[in-house]
C-alpha cells in the first residue's frame, strides 16, 4: 500500500490520576497510550491521508493494546516489528492547577523500542511513502536509533521521499547540548523542519524573532520549509516568502500532544496544497486538540473544515 506519511516513534502508556487529584494520592488511573509520531500518523489518517508507523513492541497485552489504540484511527501498522520480549514504556502525568505546574515522570528506559536496530525495519515498506516524519524524541532514546533515523533519511533522500523533522526537545531525555550535537548535522537532510522558538535558542542556541530564525534555517540548510511556532502568538513558517497565521483562543482540557496535532495537520495540508493550507490545518487541529482529554484527537475533517471555514467567514 502506498503511504502518504509514515512516522517512526515510541508509544507508551500514560498513566494520569482523575482531577484534582496528583500522583501521590490518586487510588486509581486513567490509562491512555500515547506517543508523539504515533499520534502525527493518527492526526494525517483522521484527515484522510493514507498514514502508516514503524516501532518495535513487544508482543504482550500491553504491546498489542498499544498498536490498537494506533490502528483504530486507520494507521496502518505493517511496519511495527514484534519482539517476544522487552517492555513497554510509560509515563504518569500530573496535569497541574495554577499555580501548580504539570508534571510528567517518565518509565521509559531500555524499552523495547530503543533496541530496535537497521536490520529489522522493513526497508521496501519505508520506500512506499511520499513523506517520511520523526522527531528529536526519536532521537533523543538510543544510539540505536539514532542509527536507524540517519539510515531512514539518507534512503529517504535517495529515494526521493520527503523527510519532516519536528524538534520536540524533551530536557528529561537529553541535554540541550547532546540535542544541538545530534540535530544539527541532520538538518542538510531534512526538507520540513518544525520546532518551537523556545527550542531554537535552547538546542540550536540561535537568536532572533520566530521569522528571522526561520529565514536563517531555511537559508543555511536549504529545507523546503521551516515552521516556527511560539505557544499562542502567530505560527510563523518561510520557504522562500514569510507565512504566518494566528492561532485560536481555547479553552484548555489537554495541551499535551497539541503539538503533534499540528505536526500532523501541517503536513496533511502541506502536501495537499502547500505551506498556507498546512498552516491553517495545523493551527485547527492544534486548537481542537487541547479540548480533547488523552493525547490524540477525536475529531474528523467536516469538523476541521468548519472551524477554518469560521475563522475565515470573519475577515471576509
Amino acid at each position: 500500500m502506498a503511504l502518504d506519511i509514515l512516522t517512526m516513534g515510541e508509544i507508551m502508556l500514560r498513566f494520569t490520576p482523575p482531577l484534582p487529584q496528583v500522583l501521590e494520592q490518586a487510588p486509581y488511573f486513567e490509562v491512555r497510550p500515547a506517543g508523539a509520531e504515533s499520534n502525527v500518523a493518527i492526526t494525517a489518517a483522521r484527515m484522510g491521508l493514507k498514514t502508516g508507523w514503524i516501532s518495535r513492541l513487544p508482543e504482550n497485552s500491553l504491546g498489542r493494546r498499544a498498536v490498537a489504540s494506533v490502528q483504530q484511527h486507520g494507521v496502518d501498522i505493517a511496519g511495527v516489528v514484534w519482539t517476544p520480549h522487552g517492555r513497554l514504556g510509560s509515563y504518569y502525568l500530573d496535569y497541574g492547577v495554577p499555580p501548580r505546574p504539570p508534571h510528567v515522570i517518565y518509565d521509559r528506559a531500555n524499552s523495547t523500542f530503543t533496541e530496535m536496530t537497521i536490520g529489522e525495519v522493513n526497508w521496501d515498506y519505508f520506500s512506499t511513502t511520499r513523506l517520511f516524519h520523526v522527531s528529536g524524541i526519536t532521537l533523543a532514546l538510543s544510539d540505536n536509533l539514532r542509527a536507524v533515523v540517519r539510515h531512514a533519511m539518507t534512503l529517504a533522500r535517495q529515494s526521493g521521499i520527503l523527510v519532516s523533522l519536528d524538534v520536540n526537545h524533551r530536557a528529561k531525555l537529553w541535554s540541550t547540548d547532546s540535542a544541538n550535537q545530534t540535530i544539527r548535522p541532520l538538518l542538510a537532510q531534512v526538507d520540513i523542519l518544525k520546532m518551537g522558538l523556545d527550542e531554537a535558542y535552547a538546542v540550536l542556541k540561535m537568536t532572533g524573532d520566530a521569522a528571522s530564525i526561520a529565514q536563517a534555517l531555511y537559508a543555511d540548510f536549504g529545507c523546503k520549509v521551516v515552521v516556527i511556532t511560539n505557544e499562542s502568538q502567530p505560527v510563523v513558517a518561510y520557504d522562500g516568502q514569510l507565512h504566518t497565521q494566528a492561532t485560536y483562543p481555547v479553552q484548555v482540557v489537554d495541551s499535551i500532544g497539541a503539538g503533534d496535532a499540528f505536526m500532523g495537520g501541517f503536513l496533511c495540508g502541506y502536501l495537499e496544497q502547500g505551506v498556507a493550507w498546512g498552516l491553517k490545518m495545523g493551527n485547527a487541529l492544534g486548537a481542537i486538540k487541547i479540548t480533547y482529554q488523552g493525547d490524540v484527537i477525536w475529531c474528523n475533517r467536516d469538523q476541521v473544515m468548519t472551524l477554518i471555514e469560521s475563522r475565515d467567514a470573519a475577515f471576509r
